[in-house]
């Protein structure tokens, strides 16, 4: 049986593979239910589904001067970007994720791992998934 080896996931912003500063990936997904409880003589409240809303958090880590270029165009809070994500790789089969985001926040961490500066951003889905992992999306 084959084993996941967990380090080759794919991740890019607009086309732009930003593997070499990734650490964490964090995607979610929930949906907020709709109470549809109606007529006389209910006793449990009944529940429906609504919309599906996507929250990203994503780690990245840099040498010390290498980042500039990329945290001014692709990760500037309150910009749109496309973001494309596997978490095993982008080869056939394997899931995939691609959406329009905002990025909503992020923040230096100032933990330093072997010369690297880590940061986190946070973002979330700006339309529905073109490719939605969560519902079977592969490459």
């Amino acid at each position: 049986m084959p084993a996941y080896n967990g380090n080759t996931p794919y991740i890019a912003i607009d086309g732009v593979n930003i593997g070499a500063y990734w650490c964490e990936a964090n995607p979610s997904v929930k949906n907020s239910t709709m109470d549809v409880t109606a007529g006389t003589g209910a006793v449990h409240k009944q529940m429906a589904a609504g919309i599906n809303e996507t929250a990203w958090k994503v780690t990245l880590a840099y040498i010390v001067g290498s980042v500039g270029a990329l945290l001014g165009g692709l990760l500037a809070p309150g910009t749109l970007h496309t973001l494309e994500y596997g978490p095993e790789g982008n080869v056939s089969t394997k899931p995939r994720h691609v959406q329009q985001i905002v990025w909503s926040d992020g923040g230096f961490t100032q933990k330093v791992v072997k010369d690297k500066v880590m940061f986190a951003m946070s973002a979330v889905g700006a339309a529905a998934p073109t490719v939605d992992m969560f519902s079977g999306g592969v490459y």
